[in-house]
């Protein structure tokens, strides 16, 4: 079976909490920088992050995940939750 990604050595998928959107850890800061830079393909994903996402994740409306190759963030993902739920990123 094939599938879209290929790991070598370490990988692995961290999901962020409300606490990391509250304190700004590490990981979020990797999130907002991996978000960030999609900003050619999608003008002004700088509202959408300070107005829908941190808000979110901050209440819990929606969740983040960011997948590591070692110390190497390499994709990240937003998920809105409830009745109308999507893969936002």
């Amino acid at each position: 079976m094939q599938t879209a990604f290929t790991f070598q050595g370490n990988a692995s998928i961290i999901r962020l909490t409300t606490d990391d959107a509250k304190k700004h850890t590490d990981h979020f800061g990797k999130l907002h920088e991996l978000l960030l830079a999609n900003e050619q393909m999608y003008p002004s994903i700088d509202r959408w992050i300070n107005r829908k996402v941190i808000p979110g994740l901050k209440s819990g409306e929606r969740i983040a995940y960011l997948a590591y190759q070692g110390e190497k963030p390499i994709a990240s993902a937003v998920v809105k939750l409830g009745h109308h739920s999507k893969f936002c990123h």
